[in-house]
């Protein structure tokens, strides 16, 4: 009679195998994260990290499959992106700037309205 394969395999008796204690407590055995208030707050923290990545920070190749966008298009939206950004802190610093600077000489006696 021919064997198939593994049957010499299947017919021997399965072996118990006792790994016995690892020596670690539970919440340091790697794998294994308890749902501890700490665990809780670093899983919620790395979750919203790699939820606000900016979309330069993304490759133009993930950004475009999640949104279903050609490459080119992911280009152009990173780019754009960047470049907004760039503009909201010059218009941040230029605001900062022009909130300390003193009313000019000539202006100092003249009442302000509102």
């Amino acid at each position: 009679m021919r064997q198939g394969i593994g049957s010499a395999v299947e017919s021997k008796p399965a072996k118990r195998y006792n790994l016995g204690l690892t020596g670690l407590p539970l919440a340091q055995r790697p794998g294994i994260n308890l749902p501890t208030p700490e665990n809780l707050d670093r899983v919620a923290a790395d979750a919203a990290a790699k939820r606000s990545r900016t979309a330069a920070e993304v490759t133009p190749q993930e950004f475009g499959q999640h949104f279903g966008i050609p490459r080119e298009f992911a280009l152009f939206i990173q780019r754009l992106e960047s470049r907004t950004l760039e503009m909201e802190r010059d218009n941040k610093d230029l605001r900062e700037r022009v909130a300390k600077l003193e009313r000019p000489a000539h202006m100092r006696d003249l009442e302000t309205r509102g």
